[in-house]
């Protein structure tokens, strides 16, 4: 392009499809490395899954709650955006989680954290476990490493190292639930790849917790010595840890559709487009179905059609929708990897929201949640109680519920009704918690396909994948829950990273 003389590069045209939050980190991270971006939403909402229902100025989250900052992708984008003093951390009251035991909730022993155990006397007092079982949990210790490097499920993995009794009463509850997946299917090297690391380093999960507590303890003594002050004796993290890290998380204290209204406000660069629903996209430079009549713009590669019959050219793509919907998508451009999406599989989960006066619970258990081990035979996941978690959610006289069913332990409940989900949820709470009332407030929310499953060999497969995209089509990238993590902090990355390889193949130099 010639502007009195002088020769001025366009910008490249960029094409986000998908507003959920890896949507929406892609799309503000393409400003950064200053593209002309749109974004394409299928739905009149952006943030996907994340949303905040209000009532009569209460917060009811429909999906995730908080996100993890240990894994700090998330934290840190807000802080770009100016928006970290917008986040509160969880209260330090009732800090617990709970498992069904027998119909009773006991709390998970301390220091249990997924699937590493990090303190004795916890495991010893526990009632969760019989006394062969905390034995062979603490027999971890002396359980060797072991030496093959293919995947494993979390059953073998959970099953080799802490025995049959830890892994039903702790592992699976705490771990299956976070997934809502099938234990004997979930990849190790997917969701929990620092444990397997750990045992390839040190020999076990003990071991490398104690091998870890030694390094931290004296690199504090290096640092107190040098500050010529004393160190601390407080337990670490993990060892305060029952079941849940709670120290380290964050929620925006406005609820997550403040928090994605926020994110929109910081895309004043962005042309965002609401109830556009993508139907076909096709590889301009080689596809003769490409040919509309008007000439392509500025040199471009992709072509995207929507259901409104429009068609709109782009220099590169990041798909951020569900692995199905990709797939969909990606039949026109390689079939290889269409095919490969197809293998991933997603499950379907129900939330049941409630909010219910404390005066009608007999038998309270006061923690943040409750999970609940399959061997119990009940209908419910977990039980969630958000208002203690955040305080100020609901009036203090209220107790704000969310009961997870479903998942891919039990998908035939996906086909019951709302009357029938909420009934069963009513009745998990009478007998838990001793609820005795009506709800002041109540709403059945279905997720249908919503939580990617990662099955053993995800990892490989994801590897493919992008190996697969890379040779085919650099200019286009995949973002999102499916792939590697389900976690808020992991979809953020999934859209930071497609922009960098998207501005590599461009000819860009820096990472964002």
């Amino acid at each position: 392009m010639f502007i009195n003389g002088t020769t001025f590069s366009p910008k490249k045209r960029l094409a986000i499809i998908g507003g959920g939050i890896s949507g929406l980190s892609a799309a503000w991270h393409a400003q950064q490395a200053d593209f002309e971006v749109e974004l394409f939403e299928a739905s009149s909402q952006l943030g996907g899954v994340l949303g905040t229902i209000v009532w009569n100025g209460r917060l009811i989250e429909g999906a995730a709650d908080n996100f993890a900052t240990l894994d700090d992708e998330a934290l840190q984008w807000c802080r770009k955006m100016g928006l970290e003093h917008e986040f509160i951390s969880p209260s330090t009251e009732h800090r617990l989680a709970m498992v069904l035991h027998h119909g009773v909730p006991k709390p998970i022993p301390a220091g249990f954290s997924l699937v590493q155990p990090t303190r004795v006397w916890p495991i010893i007092t526990t009632p969760i476990l019989s006394l062969p079982g905390k034995l062979r949990l603490l027999c971890e210790y002396f359980v060797p490493g072991r030496r093959q490097s293919e995947d494993e499920s979390l059953y073998d993995f959970a099953l080799r190292r802490l025995g049959k009794e830890a892994f039903e009463r702790l592992v699976e509850p705490i771990v299956g639930g976070i997934f809502t997946a099938d234990p004997q299917r979930l990849s190790m090297q997917a969701t929990l790849p620092q444990f397997v690391q750990m045992e390839k380093e040190y020999g076990g999960l003990m071991r490398g917790f104690l091998a870890q507590l030694r390094k931290r303890k004296q690199s504090q003594k290096t640092s107190a010595a040098q500050a010529g002050s004393k160190r601390s004796g407080q337990p670490t993290i993990e060892q305060q840890a029952s079941g849940a890290r709670y120290a380290q998380f964050l929620a925006p204290k406005q609820g997550m559709t403040w928090w994605m209204d926020a994110i929109e406000r910081q895309l004043s660069g962005t042309k965002i487009h609401r109830d556009a629903k993508v139907l076909s996209l096709v590889d301009r430079s080689v596809s003769s179905s490409s040919v509309t009549g008007a000439a392509p713009h500025c040199g471009s590669k992709w072509e995207l059609t929507l259901a409104d019959g429009g068609k709109q050219p782009f220099d590169g793509v990041v798909i951020a929708t569900p692995s199905a919907t990709t797939a969909r998508l990606l039949q026109t451009v390689d079939v290889n990897v269409a095919s490969k999406l197809t293998q991933l599989r997603a499950a379907s989960s129900v939330v049941v929201a409630m909010i219910i006066r404390r005066q009608d619970i007999t038998k309270m258990a006061w923690c943040f949640g409750i999970v609940i081990p399959q061997i119990e035979k009940r209908n419910a996941l977990a039980v969630s109680f958000t208002g203690l978690k955040y305080p100020g959610r609901v009036a203090e006289d209220e107790m704000l519920v969310r009961v997870f069913m479903g998942g891919s332990q039990h998908p035939e409940m996906m086909g019951w009704s709302d009357e029938d989900l909420m009934r069963t949820a009513v009745d998990e709470l009478s007998d838990m918690i001793g609820w005795k009332g009506s709800p002041l407030w109540s709403r059945v929310l279905r997720w249908v396909d919503a939580m990617p499953q990662y099955d053993v060999g995800h990892v490989g497969r994801i590897a493919e994948i992008e190996s697969l995209l890379a040779a085919v089509a650099p200019t286009l990238q995949v973002a999102g829950a499916a792939y590697c993590g389900v976690g808020i902090p992991q979809c953020v990355r999934s859209g930071r990273r497609a922009i960098e390889k998207i501005s590599a193949a461009m000819g860009g130099q820096h990472p964002l």
